[in-house]
């Protein structure tokens, strides 16, 4: 693989896993063929382990190089899992996302109520 070519790929697999590198020329592939980046990412956790969002999936590569991964009791094809799953991941995303930033919210009211309330408060002093 030549220096530009390596420069182009979005997931690069770790050296020795052969079913990593399986899964990494599909993504990249798929990458260069759509032009669209994937929106969630699959991140290797261990041999055929990955982190998909939320989800951790084992990920089978048959013979001929077809990538499947285990739903439930069964396998789905990747291409299938990518168009079911990625919508469900990113909307988990935007809900947590939601969530932290409605917390930090009420962090941030909490310290100004232990602090007195805002600055410019209706104590004494501010009447002068």
């Amino acid at each position: 693989m030549k220096l530009f070519e390596l420069c182009n790929d979005i997931y690069i697999p770790k050296k020795g896993d052969q079913n990593d590198a399986i899964l990494a020329d599909y993504i990249n592939r798929r990458q260069a063929k759509t032009g669209k980046n994937l929106k969630i990412m699959f991140l290797r956790e261990s041999e055929n382990v990955y982190r998909f969002g939320s989800k951790r999936v084992f990920v089978k590569v048959e013979k001929g190089g077809t990538i499947k991964i285990r739903i439930g009791g069964g396998f789905m094809h990747v291409d299938e899992f990518i168009e079911k799953y990625t919508q469900v991941e990113l909307e988990k995303i935007q809900r947590n996302s939601m969530i932290e930033r409605f917390a930090d919210k009420i962090d941030v009211s909490k310290i100004a109520n232990t602090m007195g309330g805002s600055k410019f408060s209706s104590s004494p002093e501010h009447k002068k």
